[in-house]
């Protein structure tokens, strides 16, 4: 029936032509619908897998390899992008010269942009910056303004201005999702990517942070050192006895150079962040000592140790034992409270206190969340890594 049916449509030229535009015409419709999921799938067969692309690499374990290649790539078309960016910003008439002289590595610039360059592209940068202050003051909601608060919108010299500033920050963070993000993607421990990332952010009125670029490094870091051991011996050790691998890891994360150098950076980022409203911490701990309640304790434990993590080691200590002295039914079984004690121990420079504090902490049975546990450990090999260092300097 059907095999007459087609060849009576066939003999017919208006129904044949007719049938074939239908064909056409619905397979155009089902690949225009579904063009970003067949992208996708041709990107992930042809490129190299991104980090967080878990779909690709999760199937199996430690199945992600990175491309530091093609990270480099990305952060040189990164420069060359934001030389052109400044020098058309600063000069219309004038277009940018050769941006690098040899290959992208980490500080110093020097090593690897031309004077010339590198002079425009942080002229242009530090203008930026010296703007924040105006631009997070005059953009409000106003009786001359839209009732967004854009003040771009009105006609006036100070819009202007402030228009002139948005379009620069808007084409520089641009540049950060074009090259910089994907360059991490690639090699997320690189550190040219996250040096470039910590520049457009200063330049960009700090609207976001590197503490978490940092933190993702370090887990990509254990990541790839659990990596490198488990190809050693193609898994056998990783499927045969999962606690002897965890233990061989920790003793390799020790003496991985990288590791610390990572670790470090992120402490100091973390503690270098925008600087904690002392009033907010007023009001927190008001609000402690009145309600007493489970959420006031909560806000209390996480104001104390962002108000030691950006203050000196003397507030620090105070904060420390502030954290100390609180004296909440079951506190000591909480595991904010046990993290927030250990770093504001090892910030207030009481090693001794905060070795004796961690060591209970990951002891402690209450201590389930993972990610806990391993910022505790984190913790101490960066206390361990500090009493080397205070020892070296008594020596010396």
């Amino acid at each position: 029936m059907l095999k007459y049916l087609f060849a009576r449509i066939w003999k017919n030229p208006i129904a044949r032509y007719g049938s074939i535009a239908g064909i056409l015409l619905i397979s155009f419709a089902v690949i225009f619908s579904a063009r970003f999921g067949l992208l996708k799938t041709l990107s992930r067969m042809f490129s190299s897998p991104d980090w967080s692309d878990t779909l690709r690499h999760g199937s199996k374990p430690f199945a992600f390899a990175e491309n530091e290649d093609k990270a480099r790539a990305l952060i040189e078309q990164g420069w060359k992008a934001l030389h052109e960016l400044a020098a058309t910003s600063i000069d219309k008439n004038q277009s940018a010269a050769e941006t690098l002289t040899a290959a992208v590595t980490r500080k110093p610039y020097s090593s690897f942009l031309r004077r010339e360059s590198e002079t425009v592209i942080f002229t242009y940068l530090n203008g930026l910056k010296s703007g924040c202050g105006d631009y997070r003051t005059s953009v409000e909601i106003t009786d001359r303004t839209t009732a967004l608060g854009e003040l771009a919108a009105s006609r006036t010299v100070a819009a202007r201005i402030a228009q002139h500033q948005t379009e620069g920050l808007k084409k520089t963070l641009e540049i950060f999702v074009k090259y910089v993000e994907p360059a991490m993607q690639k090699k997320p421990d690189f550190v040219p990517a996250i040096e470039l990332a910590e520049e457009i952010y200063r330049a960009t009125c700090a609207l976001r942070e590197t503490a978490p670029l940092w933190a993702r490094a370090l887990d990509y870091r254990e990541y790839a050192l659990q990596k490198q051991m488990y190809d050693s011996d193609n898994g056998r050790l990783y499927d045969k006895d999962p606690e002897l691998f965890e233990t061989k890891f920790r003793e390799k994360r020790q003496q991985d150079n990288i590791y610390r150098e990572l670790l470090v950076r992120h402490f100091d980022a973390t503690r270098f962040r925008t600087p904690y409203d002392p009033a907010q911490l007023k009001n927190v701990r008001n609000a402690y000592f009145t309600l007493k309640s489970p959420a006031a304790l909560t806000a209390m434990i996480a104001a104390l140790l962002a108000e030691a993590r950006h203050s000196s080691s003397s507030i620090a200590r105070k904060c420390h034992y502030e954290l100390f002295s609180l004296d909440d039914a079951g506190i000591t079984d909480r595991e904010d409270y046990l993290y927030a004690l250990a770093e504001t121990a090892v910030r207030g420079e009481e090693f001794v206190r905060a070795q004796n504090v961690i060591s209970n902490a990951l002891k402690a049975k209450t201590l389930r969340d993972p990610a806990t546990r391993r910022d505790l450990e984190r913790l101490r090999f960066h206390l361990e890594l500090l009493r080397n260092e205070s020892e070296s300097l008594s020596r010396f």
